[in-house]
């Protein structure tokens, strides 16, 4: 059964360009790490992800649109050994808030086609989406 070993978040704090870089922690092979990242204004991509000499999936990223900015996932299976590691995010492309949270899960597969909204809408109703679970 998949199991949620730790939620690593880092804000940047304010509005800047800071690369977000997660405290170090140690993930085993075949660990899955899920990255969820924001930016705070439309226009600043969230950078990409790093950490670990692990190869990192982008699975969705999405403009929301007026002042929410963007939304993007990333994930990772651990490959090797890499020991004590972080994950870092490069700097946005302008100054804004942005953030990071990078989940660590054991005895966790990926989809190979996850789930995802291709719909976003900035109107007033609610996000809505069907999702197809993997076992």
């Amino acid at each position: 059964m998949p199991s949620l070993v730790a939620a690593y978040a880092v804000d940047s704090g304010g509005n800047n360009s800071n690369v977000l870089t997660t405290p170090s922690f140690t993930p085993a092979n075949g660990d899955i790490l899920v990255v969820k990242s924001m930016s705070w204004f439309t226009g600043n991509i969230p950078g990409a992800i790093s950490g670990g000499a692990q190869t990192y999936t982008n699975r969705k990223t999405v403009d929301i649109g007026g002042f929410t900015g963007y939304c993007r996932v990333d994930t990772a299976k651990i490959a090797g050994t890499p020991g004590a590691m972080t994950v870092s995010q490069a700097a946005p492309n302008t100054s804004c808030r942005h953030f990071l949270v990078v989940e660590h899960w054991t005895s966790a597969d990926l989809a190979a086609t996850p789930a995802t909204n291709a719909t976003v809408s900035n109107g007033s109703s609610a996000p809505a989406a069907v999702i197809n679970t993997v076992a």
